[in-house]
């Protein structure tokens, strides 16, 4: 993966998402850099609200989450979210964009797990579904595949491949749908479309998501008040 040096003078970080908000449905993550904004100036994100409203499918945002570096189209807009004004960024090393980058379909759970489904999955995965199931957490989906093989199993060799070959079909012909459709029904939530350099860079993205997401909403702790020595009333 080729990378590039660039600096950025006025990037701004999102401060904050509110929950159910079309900013969270979009994918923003209080803590992301902005770095670039479609047309815009990423100043306009703090300086006219009415704009997080009227943002289209063009207004792609280049973000960086933690080292993570990638693209994010807003999926309902960024109502919701707060912007501040971010330290500039010098000489900050980023993949190019050589028009070759993978383009997912994201999904995110109430624990704040995030999912990133390729738009295309490759044809090997239909020789292992299991390990693919494994890696897009489809755990409904792996529990039943290894009760079929198990089964399948028992009843001979023969039996076992047929099986194998007829749960790896819909793998080879629909992978990508084929997963998108059981992470809803899993629970994920459909997020923004996101554009990243490479599959390594979703699986950082994945974990520095769920990362951020626990600790955002890890209960705060309480501070009691500690009652005051009694005023004597003259």
């Amino acid at each position: 993966m080729k990378r590039e040096t660039r600096s950025f003078d006025e990037p701004v970080m999102v401060a904050s998402v509110g929950r159910y908000t079309p900013a969270e449905r979009s994918g923003l993550v209080a803590g992301d850099i902005v770095l670039l904004f479609g047309s815009h100036k990423t100043s306009a994100l703090r300086d006219d609200p009415d704009l997080l409203q009227r943002i289209g499918g063009a207004d792609w945002l280049t973000l960086m989450r933690n080292d993570v570096y990638f693209k994010l189209q807003p999926r309902d807009g960024l109502n919701g979210a707060t912007f501040e004004p971010a330290t500039p960024l010098e000489n900050v090393s980023i993949p190019v964009d050589d028009g070759h980058w993978i383009r997912f379909t994201s999904g995110m759970q109430t624990d704040g797990s995030l999912l990133l489904v390729p738009q295309r999955i490759s044809s090997l995965w239909a020789l292992m579904p299991v390990l693919l199931y494994t890696r897009y957490k489809l755990w409904q989906m792996l529990t039943g595949a290894l009760l079929v093989y198990g089964i399948a199993a028992f009843m001979g060799l023969v039996p076992f491949i047929l099986t194998y070959i007829v749960t790896s079909l819909p793998v080879l012909t629909s992978g990508s749908y084929l997963i998108k459709s059981a992470a809803e029904k899993q629970g994920y939530a459909r997020r923004g479309e996101v554009i990243m350099a490479n599959m390594s860079e979703a699986a950082a993205l994945e974990l520095e998501t769920a990362k951020r997401n626990r600790e955002a909403r890890k209960p705060q702790p309480v501070v009691k008040a500690v009652p005051g020595p009694a005023l004597d009333v003259i």
